[in-house]
Parts: C-alpha cells; sequence; structure tokens
C-alpha cells in the first residue's frame, strides 16, 4: 500500500505539472541602464510558434523591431516516378517591422509551422507519369529570428533609470523527453491500479 500511495502521489504531481509543461518559454531577457546612445539585440529563435516581444521602460522607451525568416520551398514527385522527379522549388524572405513606446509596449511575432501536403496527379498530366502519382509540396521556414532597436528619446537622459526587454514563446509544445516522462507515468499509474484491483479480487 505504501508503494501505491507513493506512486499515485508522484501520478498525481506530474498531472499537476501538466499545464505548466504547455506554458511559455522565455527565449531571451535584458535589464540594462539607458544609456546616449542606441543599443541593438539580435535574438535567434527556436523555431515555430508565436513570440510575445514586450518592453517596460519610461515613457520615452523607443523600440523598434524586425522579425525574419526565410521561406524555401519545393515541388516533387513521389512513387510512380521513374525519371527526374524534381518539379520546381524557390527561396525567399520573409519580412516583418514593428516599433512602440513605454510604459509598456508588447507586439505578436508568428513564425509559420512547415507545410507538407500530397495530391495525386491525373492523367495526361504535364509530367509524363502515371495517373495517380503523387506530387508532394513542402514549405520550410529556417534561420528564424528577431532583430531589436532601443534608444531613450528622452530631451534629458535620466541615466539611472533602466528598461526591460524579454521575448517569450507563448504556448510552447514540451520537448520529447518530457512527452516520454509523462507516458510512463500514466503507463506505471495504470499498472499500480490493475495490481490493486488485483489483491482486492483475491
Amino acid at each position: 500500500m505504501k508503494t501505491l500511495s507513493s506512486g499515485l502521489a508522484g501520478f498525481v504531481a506530474l498531472c499537476a505539472a501538466l499545464p505548466a509543461m504547455a506554458g511559455d518559454l522565455l527565449v531571451f531577457s535584458v535589464t540594462a541602464p539607458v544609456t546616449a546612445s542606441y543599443t541593438t539585440y539580435d535574438i535567434p529563435l527556436p523555431g515555430a510558434g508565436k513570440y510575445l516581444i514586450e518592453l517596460s521602460g519610461a515613457s520615452t522607451s523607443f523600440l523598434v523591431g524586425e522579425g525574419t525568416f526565410d521561406v524555401e520551398w519545393d515541388t516533387y514527385l513521389g512513387a510512380g516516378c521513374t525519371g527526374y522527379c524534381y518539379v520546381d522549388g524557390n527561396e525567399s524572405f520573409s519580412s516583418e517591422t514593428f516599433s512602440g513606446f513605454g510604459p509598456k509596449y508588447s507586439y505578436l511575432f508568428t513564425v509559420p509551422s512547415p507545410l507538407h501536403y500530397e495530391s495525386p496527379v491525373g492523367p495526361g498530366n504535364p509530367y509524363g507519369v502515371p495517373p495517380e502519382t503523387l506530387i508532394i509540396y513542402d514549405e520550410i521556414y529556417p534561420n528564424p529570428r528577431i532583430n531589436l532597436y532601443f534608444e531613450d528619446l528622452a530631451d534629458t537622459l535620466d541615466l539611472t533609470a533602466s528598461y526591460t526587454i524579454t521575448v517569450k514563446s507563448i504556448g510552447a509544445v514540451p520537448e520529447p523527453g518530457t512527452w516520454t516522462l509523462m507516458i510512463t507515468g500514466f503507463a506505471a499509474a495504470g499498472t499500480m491500479l490493475r495490481r490493486r484491483r488485483s489483491l482486492f479480487a483475491n
């Protein structure tokens, strides 16, 4: 019974932690004093998702930002194609600018998730392949980042003042190791409950 109780207690603790596992993830944070010159920050992002940029500072604090990522897409033929199966592809660049003043300013920047879809071609298709051969389209968005420019626009700077900038990933997905821990916990709890029912039956 002691093993069962401790196991269930651990399982309950794991369930209680699940909302936090899918919460916000801090990507970047800085608190710095105001200076007489501007300051820049180059922040690489971990991948697809929504990123909340927040500024806290004096009303004269001014933040300019640019969120960017590359765009790469390819179209090719799947099973059924026996020759040259690459159809088309290209690369481009996406940029999104924003700006705002303190004392509180925020902006939400989104990096899209990769795209993948497949569709069968019909008879008489321009690719010279049998009908129902799949044409496959992939689009990815590598190298996401945020570039920030900060300065204080006060006529007379208060060099004792400071500002804070944070970048958070909103609703971050748990890492694979976290999912493994969760699944193991569910399995262990199920095993213990089955053993308990078996003991009562005997």
